[in-house]
């Protein structure tokens, strides 16, 4: 069961990376924050399953992340950046683990840009850089080997959020 389950979570993850950005989109505009769950699970037939926040736009405001469909790899992220009134208006998706990414400030462009390790075994794994073009992050380079490669990021200082 677990391994169908990881299936299913690498070619959402897949499919995810892959599509034009909009597949994912909540286009009724913002959502109330107490909305915000139920929203999640309606547009993506997934229960939200971590979230923490992290400051993705470099204007000292963390943005809400939701994981959904998450594995020892990470999760699916769908990013929120809180506007007025309790309200959250989507920003994009992306799949990492959140205690395996680091944000690094690209002045070219208005989302830092995303290295992030993803471990495939034990031993080995791929150190992803991730940047923000066309609405949506790309992969932009990708270097595997050893496990080492995990401790050339600085992991990001998240804040847990409460679902």
């Amino acid at each position: 069961m677990k391994r169908i389950r990881f299936f299913f979570i690498t070619i959402l993850t897949l499919i995810l990376n892959t599509t034009a950005a909009g597949e994912i989109r909540f286009d009724n505009g913002p959502i109330p924050g107490e909305k915000l769950l139920s929203s999640i699970q309606e547009m993506t037939g997934e229960k939200p399953y971590v979230a923490f926040k992290a400051d993705f736009d470099n204007d000292s405001v963390k943005e809400l992340v939701i994981g959904i469909l998450c594995g020892n790899a990470g999760c699916v992220n769908l990013v929120f950046r809180k506007i007025q009134n309790q309200m959250f208006e989507y920003i994009t998706h992306i799949s990492f683990h959140k205690k395996a990414f680091q944000l690094v400030p690209n002045p070219n462009s208005k989302f830092s840009d995303i290295y992030h390790y993803w471990r495939s075994n034990a031993s080995t794994g791929c150190l992803i850089l991730l940047k923000y073009e066309k609405d949506r992050y790309q992969e932009a380079s990708k270097e595997c080997g050893s496990s080492e490669l995990f401790y050339k990021i600085e992991t990001e200082a998240i804040v847990d959020a409460e679902l």
